[in-house]
């Protein structure tokens, strides 16, 4: 290869190939951008408006995905938003816009339509179709009233019955057993005094 040759080789590379890498390399780029930005949009939450969080850490495949309704107070210089729940309370810690969830202002209920739940005190129905007797805080059996698991705002009451009827049938289970074991002796004692 001659000198002329050489020179004919490098003005094709820099007339031909090196604009085509240069235009290929660009469009794939602006690919995965475009891939990037659909599937990572960058969120913002106005003051004042409502969100649910995503749990963490679920119980069973039937447990909510998220919790809440929070109010959104303002996002922090790092990008994090600050809550507080249905009583005003501020949360303990300041959350990234992956674990929350814009909802409606129509879903959420107004504090002064709240009230707090002392206890379940009975439940009715079928498994998928429980509705509970509710015990309401400040107020006398007269104001108890039956509920559908939809209209709780924490799943934590729930559980806390459910755990309590468990220990109350273990422990019914056992003193059942108890006496029929002492009705069991108190008959082999007989049996064995009859002879």
């Amino acid at each position: 290869m001659n000198e002329g040759e050489l020179k004919a080789r490098l003005d094709h590379m820099a007339e031909v190939v090196f604009p085509a890498i240069k235009e290929r390399t660009q469009h794939v780029t602006e690919m995965q951008q475009t891939t990037f930005n659909n599937k990572h949009r960058i969120i913002t939450f106005p003051n004042g408006s409502h969100v649910m969080v995503k749990v963490k850490t679920k119980h069973s495949s039937l447990a909510p995905s998220y919790e809440g309704p929070y109010t959104v107070l303002h996002k922090t210089t790092n990008g994090t938003y600050i809550l507080k729940d249905e009583s005003g309370d501020l949360m303990s810690r300041n959350y990234v816009p992956s674990e929350l969830k814009l909802i409606s202002q129509d879903e959420v209920v107004e504090g002064d339509e709240l009230y707090e739940v002392e206890a379940i005190i009975n439940h009715r129905g079928t498994t998928n179709n429980y509705e509970y007797l509710v015990r309401w805080k400040g107020y006398d059996k007269g104001e108890d009233s039956w509920l559908k698991p939809d209209d709780f705002t924490d799943p934590v009451t729930i559980r806390t019955y459910w755990k309590k009827r468990n220990i109350d049938n273990d422990a019914n289970k056992r003193k059942h057993e108890g006496i029929e074991e002492e009705e069991r002796k108190s008959k082999t004692k007989r049996r064995r005094s009859n002879p």
